[in-house]
């Protein structure tokens, strides 16, 4: 039985990840902090080319998956 190769176009992406604290002494035993950042997830090589078999099932994955995106807020006090 012979395999067949299947050519994907080439794709490269890059994205910046910010991120801010900022803290106030409200008085000496009371800190409150503000956070925010913003993070990128990837996509791993195995979620977009590796498919699988499970059961009588064929799984494809999704060669087009774009990076997760999330904003993260934080408020704390301490």
């Amino acid at each position: 039985m012979g395999s067949t190769p299947l050519n994907y176009v080439e794709v490269s992406q890059s994205h910046w990840s910010p991120e801010a604290s900022l803290s106030f002494d409200v008085t000496q035993d009371l800190l409150l902090r503000a956070s925010m950042g913003r993070a990128y997830s990837f996509p791993t090589v195995g979620e977009l080319f590796q498919g699988q078999i499970t059961g009588l099932s064929i799984v494809n994955n999704n060669p087009n998956l774009k990076p997760e995106d999330d904003l993260s807020k934080e408020l704390t006090a301490e």
